[in-house]
C-alpha cells in the first residue's frame, strides 16, 4: 500500500505564489485562494508517487477560477556498469 495524503490551507493575498499568479493572469476576484495539496508516496525522503496542488480562488455555479498542476514520480532504472 502506498500512503496518500491531502491538506487544505487558506492563503492570503500577500502569499508569494498568489501574487505571482495575479501578476501573470487576469484573475477576476479579489478573494484569497484556498490551497489544496494531494499526493501519494512516502513523505520521508522517497520521491516515488504523485504530487498535485490547486489554487482555488472561486468555485460556484457562476464562476470557477483555479490553477492546478501535478507531477508523477517514478523510480529510475538502475544501469549496470561493467568494469574492464
Amino acid at each position: 500500500n502506498v500512503p496518500s495524503y491531502s491538506a487544505k490551507y487558506q492563503l492570503n493575498n500577500d502569499d508569494y505564489n498568489v501574487q505571482q499568479l495575479r501578476k501573470r493572469y487576469d484573475i477576476s476576484t479579489k478573494r484569497a485562494p484556498e490551497l489544496k495539496l494531494r499526493g501519494s508516496g512516502d513523505l520521508k525522503g522517497s520521491s516515488v508517487g504523485s504530487k498535485e496542488l490547486e489554487f482555488n480562488f472561486v468555485r460556484n455555479k457562476e464562476e470557477n477560477v483555479y490553477f492546478s498542476d501535478g507531477i508523477n514520480f517514478k523510480p529510475t532504472e538502475e544501469m549496470n556498469h561493467e568494469q574492464n
